[in-house]
């Protein structure tokens, strides 16, 4: 169980390991706004209204990204640069709106490109996502990942996130949907204007909130004709709010501080859109009711929130609010059950479900139960159980494979877009072992066990190379809970 004093240490580790960017910074940054945006009144949803330069990246630089994560055995074919768009939208209202996101394009590329949709997890500051910041330790790589493989990468911040107005609603299927659909209309229409060829075929993952962002996507691209979508591969997504989450905040399912932040998030910014309650008090007990709100505004980190919060669910929430949650009223039920369906219907395309048994912040049985309802209607669904880590570890393990998959899938497609596909074991050390279910396809991760996971990251990896970044990066997150290591893990360490 974490406690307070835990929290604190994590976020003075968190401090102590901040360092600017090793990004080579070839633009400014936008300005951060609250308020309406006046480019969002015009017409026209995946229109752009600003491009900026971020960064440019050496193969060496991304390398060096890649495997201070660490993605174990990613390699590198390009340099990337990295832009921050601004597009036209809609809001959860239907509204004109902007939103931002980061497109990754892989440099000195021939011939035309693919697509490929990184969708991230839970952030509370607008500061914190991919676009604009280039200290993440894990939404800029993993954009780096796909696109040094020569995908066109669009890492969609959401509404509300980045240099997008208002607030950000938290696990919103309409909206994660309508924000990422246009952000890749938005990519496209940039890649045009640069000369990119793009054969119109998306790939889509996401990790934790960002699954369930994932599979909102992918059934949002049916209805777009001009986006053919190729592949799923979400990772530890909350797909099942109603039926697995939200009861896993009390029964111990859920680490009781993590169920805290995540039920906070979620109380409030579905009040906004569904009026789940009159006043924070009739919610949260006190001083909660109080200190809370004003700290998902947008402008405070995880490292700020998570001290201020009490050390489990019961004790954040009224008894009543409590009993409203576990048998919902009608405000309550349609929140969930309008966002834990990102699930019930049917792709057709295949579909790489990942998670982690041991995972205390997003329970396994949320990708089960989404694997279920994708079977009962047809679909070709691959489970992989990453195994005894924690739900930080789960995307550093899963997005090597996730990417020599969707390799897989499009050089088979057509060989002479990416080159021939490489077998997964020559980009995962082979002490690494692997479960799948029935479906019989092959994953690999650091399946068997926290203690043999341990053993293999003490030995030397393939090819004679110690990897000390791989062994301590992951023997961290193997000893530090769930929102510890997000928070150690998206700091830089010094140079």
């Amino acid at each position: 169980m974490l406690t307070r004093s835990l929290v604190a240490v994590g976020c003075l580790a968190a401090t102590l390991l901040s360092a600017p960017s090793a990004a080579v910074a070839v633009g400014s940054s936008a300005a951060i706004s609250d308020g309406p945006s006046a480019a969002a009144r015009g017409p026209g949803r995946g229109q752009l209204v600003s491009v900026t330069p971020v960064a440019g990246y050496g193969r060496a630089e991304v390398a060096a990204m890649l495997s201070d994560v660490p993605f174990v055995g990613a390699r590198t074919r390009y340099g990337v640069r990295a832009y921050r768009i601004e597009y036209r939208t809609i809001d959860a209202h239907d509204r004109p709106t902007t939103a931002s996101a980061l497109v990754a394009v892989p440099a000195g590329r021939r011939g035309s490109a693919d697509t490929v949709v990184w969708e991230h997890g839970t952030r509370t500051g607008r500061a914190d996502v991919a676009s604009v910041s280039g200290t993440d330790r894990l939404d800029r790589p993993a954009a780096l990942l796909f696109a040094t493989a020569g995908y066109l990468t669009v890492a969609p911040d959401y509404l509300g996130l980045g240099t997008g107005p208002g607030r950000h609603p938290y696990v919103h299927t309409e909206t994660e949907a309508s924000a990422s659909v246009d952000a890749i209309r938005a990519a496209h229409r940039f890649a045009a204007r640069s000369g990119q060829r793009l054969t119109g075929e998306v790939m889509v993952s996401g990790f934790s909130q960002g699954g369930h962002a994932a599979m909102a996507l992918g059934q949002a691209m049916g209805q777009e004709p001009t986006l053919r979508l190729r592949a799923l591969a979400p990772i530890s997504g909350p797909y099942d709010l109603s039926g697995t989450e939200i009861p896993a905040l009390f029964d111990g399912r859920v680490d009781p501080m993590i169920g805290a932040f995540y039920l906070a998030y979620w109380t409030l910014s579905s009040d906004r859109l569904y009026g789940l309650f009159d006043t924070p008090s009739q919610v949260f007990r006190a001083p909660y009711d109080r200190t809370l709100p004003p700290l998902f505004d947008g402008a405070h980190s995880e490292p700020e929130i998570i001290p201020a919060l009490p050390a489990s669910p019961d004790l954040l929430v009224t008894p009543e609010y409590r009993a409203r949650l576990l048998r919902p009223d009608d405000a309550l039920r349609r929140a969930m059950d309008e966002n834990s369906a990102t699930c019930q219907w049917r792709p057709r395309v295949p579909v790489r479900l990942y998670a982690s048994s041991a995972d205390r912040e997003v329970p396994v049985d949320n990708t089960r139960k989404c694997a279920t309802e994708l079977r009962l209607r047809g679909a070709k669904v691959t489970v992989t159980d990453l195994g005894d880590v924690g739900h930080m570890t789960s995307p550093i393990i899963a997005l090597p494979g996730i990417v020599d998959w969707f390799r897989h899938l499009t050089s088979t497609t057509d060989r002479g877009r990416l080159g021939s596909s490489e077998p997964f074991s020559s980009w995962v050390p082979s002490g690494f072992g692997g479960r799948q279910d029935e479906d019989g396809l092959h994953d690999r991760g650091c399946l068997n066990g926290v203690a043999r996971c341990r053993r293999h990251l003490a030995a030397p990896a393939r090819e004679g190379q110690t990897h000390t970044a791989v062994r301590g990066a992951v023997q961290a997150a193997l000893r530090v809970p769930g929102i510890l290591a997000a928070i150690v893990l998206s700091w830089e360490r010094p140079a």
